[in-house]
């Protein structure tokens, strides 16, 4: 996800995804649990569509913001539903599935040992 004015450099969070393509999907960006389509995917270091990161996570083979923490990435993602008006059940859903997801997997690990 791009937390820098993310309208003017890649488009807008969610943008173009209702609340019925939400529900349908079963495939979620492994950083910030937005539902990935073919239009969605970020990419890989040669070119080729990420089957696990969105496009606002992940391009050419790298995240998009590195250093973010789940944390932040929460906070972001709330803000960005919210000003969609996305129903807080959606939302409740997407950040109950954070800590599963691939990028932050070692980071709850590592929480948890402390």
């Amino acid at each position: 996800m791009i937390i820098r004015n993310e309208k003017k450099q890649r488009g807008c969070y969610l943008h173009g995804i209702n609340n019925n393509s939400i529900m349908k999907h079963s495939q979620f960006c492994q950083s910030c649990s937005m539902p990935l389509t073919q239009e969605l995917m970020g990419t890989e270091k040669d070119g080729s569509p990420s089957h696990e990161y969105c496009k606002y996570c992940y391009q050419q083979g790298e995240f998009t913001n590195p250093g973010l923490t789940m944390e932040q990435m929460i906070n972001h993602m709330t803000g960005m539903m919210e000003r969609k008006k996305l129903p807080e059940d959606i939302l409740e859903r997407a950040i109950a599935r954070m800590p599963h997801l691939k990028r932050w997997r070692h980071e709850q690990s590592s929480q948890e040992g402390h």
